[in-house]
């Protein structure tokens, strides 16, 4: 958990090491969700990832390996990131700001939308370069812009070897603008 309250302005550099295996439920009692199996970026935080390995994640709901929440950042230029699942986003739910310019995002699977990230009402998602792959889920195999979610891909970010399993209605192997 990244930051704690309305102005808690902190910031987390990984730099090298490997994470593996978080999981978040939700309280039975419904009052709160489940988010981020690794990471939950909270109000005014920022993650940056420079290297290691993020591996695996699970949540009943938003961001098997990392939630992004509204007002937050993330910043990813290197590293590996993979495997997580969820139910939207199944390696990254971004509600707030995520920028990709390098490093490997893959291997997420969701039960609904963005097998490995998933961009919700207000979130953005700028991709410049590394690689996003090999997702899968029922809306965007690897991508998902959920209505009023922005993406952004330039020349030197590769999207590739998505996948979507539904067996009738899936969209968007790579990159699928909508709801599922």
């Amino acid at each position: 958990h990244i930051g704690n309250g309305a102005n808690s302005n902190a910031t987390v550099n990984v730099y090298g090491g490997v994470f593996k295996g978080g999981n978040v439920v939700p309280k039975t009692d419904g009052t709160a969700t489940a988010r981020g199996g690794l990471f939950i970026v909270t109000t005014n935080s920022t993650l940056n990832i420079y290297g290691g390995e993020l591996i695996g994640g699970s949540t009943a709901e938003y961001g098997g390996g990392i939630c992004v929440n509204a007002n937050t950042t993330l910043n990813i230029s290197g590293g590996v990131i993979r495997g997580g699942e969820a139910k939207h986003g199944g390696v990254i739910y971004v509600l707030g700001t995520a920028n990709i310019s390098g490093g490997n995002v893959y291997g997420g699977y969701a039960s609904s939308n963005g097998g490995n990230i998933a961009v919700a009402e207000g979130g953005e998602l700028n991709v410049s370069g590394g690689t996003v792959s090999g997702g899968n889920s029922t809306g965007g195999g690897n991508i998902c812009a959920l209505p009023g979610g922005s993406v952004t891909v330039s020349k030197n970010a590769v999207i590739r070897n998505g996948w979507v399993n539904d067996g009738y209605t899936g969209n968007g192997g790579n990159l699928y603008v909508g709801v599922n």
